[in-house]
């Protein structure tokens, strides 16, 4: 009996111990996020005000968002962080009620991670939290609302059915489609679906990550082997298959041409804008912004993006349109491109900035 007993306590002494020590290297984790930039944006020379901490909350931050797949993608509602806020209804920002208030124009604008604001430093910097500030700032007699539901990993098809199976509920005025890099990017053969080819490894990542604290381990971690990888292979370049672009881009025209008539009896506008990718423009890409380009099959991947350009101008008939793919070349010689899409606060008030620019005579012609 005594041999047992023994046994017992040692194991549950070293399970103890061997929490402690999760907990230590914890907390070590934690204490490294002040020393080490882990996140690719301090890294890569963006926000240079801010301090490793603070670099490593936003990668954070965002690499903890909670998503379902099924039947759609959505956002889980109500996840908030020191830099990213879902609210009540499974939208970026502040809280709201389903009902529109009086006097208001209730704008959605709809997108990828680039309509969401990936990697931005607040709710604010990203392109509806811009058009906000913007439309907040005009003399106008009717209040604009702009509703950030982007989600990352969304393109049309998602886009589509999010409008008709929710965002109708909530009487809205105004669609604004933020996108066209993920449905470039889209395989041909589930196009029209939800779910695409999913990362196993990520997935099991992800589901890990629901039931542990260990959340600095695993983004440290994270970082360290997206590290070995890049170094392991830095002159890798990801093959892209343009074989089915214009099939890809009818399906695209088509399925927002239908939105865009429905809001004739819906009571709402829709506005499609081609968001810029990385090259588009005349502007000169930064040395970092060259490895970016060149590494992601760059210039394959603009010559099959001026199919969608095509498409926009044949939707001009039914929808409102405007092509952005030049717009950054407002930014100079300054970085704006995190990565092969995302961009950073700069570039989010750019693309804001012209995107006001298309919306203001409409809006106000809409409510004045």
């Amino acid at each position: 009996m005594s041999m047992r007993v023994s046994y017992k306590k040692q194991f549950l002494l070293g399970i103890m111990l061997l929490l402690v020590f999760i907990v230590f290297l914890e907390l070590v984790a934690y204490a490294s996020l002040y020393i080490f930039d882990y996140c690719m944006i301090g890294k890569r020379g963006f926000y240079p005000e801010l301090n490793n901490f603070q670099h490593n909350e936003i990668c954070m931050n965002n690499s903890a968002l909670d998503f379902v797949h099924v039947p759609n993608l959505y956002l889980i509602p109500n996840q908030h962080s020191e830099t990213v806020n879902v609210n009540n209804f499974g939208f970026r920002g502040d809280e709201m009620s389903k009902e529109k208030e009086e006097n208001t124009f209730r704008i959605f604008v709809l997108g990828g991670s680039t309509a969401f604001g990936l990697y931005t430093t607040s709710d604010y910097s990203t392109i509806p939290g811009y058009l906000q500030t913007l439309f907040d700032e005009t003399e106008k007699t009717t209040e604009v609302e702009v509703i950030n539901a982007g989600i990352p990993s969304g393109f049309s098809y998602t886009e589509q059915k999010w409008i008709k199976e929710k965002l109708l509920d909530f009487e809205p005025d105004m669609f604004i489609i933020y996108d066209g890099y993920n449905d470039l990017n889209r395989n041909y053969d589930n196009y029209n679906s939800v779910i695409g080819e999913r990362n196993i490894l990520l997935d099991i990542i992800l589901e890990v990550q629901k039931y542990t604290p260990i959340i600095n381990l695993q983004y440290i971690a994270s970082s360290a082997l997206n590290e070995i990888k890049i170094s392991i292979d830095p002159d890798k370049v990801y093959e892209f298959n343009s074989e089915k672009t214009k099939e890809k881009s009818e399906i695209w025209k088509e399925g927002w041409n239908e939105i865009c008539k429905n809001g004739e009896e819906q009571n709402y506008t829709t506005l499609i804008a081609l968001q810029p990718i990385m090259g588009t423009g005349e502007r000169e890409l930064s040395e970092l912004e060259q490895k970016f380009f060149k590494r992601n099959n760059g210039e394959i991947k603009l010559s099959a993006y001026q199919e969608y350009a095509e498409r926009l101008k044949e939707m001009e008939k039914n929808c409102y349109t405007v092509d952005l793919r030049n717009i950054l070349d407002r930014a100079n010689e300054k970085s704006v491109y995190v990565d092969r899409g995302h961009l950073t606060d700069h570039g989010n008030y750019i693309v804001a900035k012209g995107l006001f620019e298309k919306l203001e005579p409409i809006v106000l012609e809409k409510i004045n």
